[in-house]
């Protein structure tokens, strides 16, 4: 499955269409289809996409059986606290 039905798919459980987030993203549907499809999209944008939709940025590489549930997804855990590291 490509990212960008992946996208569609994700987005329409959220009540998002594809065109919101291409205007999100400031580019057109082709430019962000073009962009999906040569897989030229830029990490900040991927990244961007991850954070708004709260999905770990490596569920646009992995099949979904790949990917284990079970764990707390990275970026929510607290590195540091206060000054000690944890």
């Amino acid at each position: 499955m490509d990212i960008k039905v992946r996208l569609i798919e994700i987005l329409k459980k959220e009540n998002y269409t594809f065109t919101q987030l291409a205007e999100y993203l400031d580019m057109s549907e082709e430019e962000l289809t073009n962009a999906l499809e040569q897989k030229t999209l830029e990490l900040r944008s991927l990244e961007l996409i991850s954070k708004t939709l709260k999905i770990p940025l490596y569920s646009f590489f992995r099949e979904e059986d790949e990917i284990n549930k079970n764990t707390k997804p990275y970026y929510i855990n607290k590195l540091w606290e206060g000054n000690k590291e944890i």
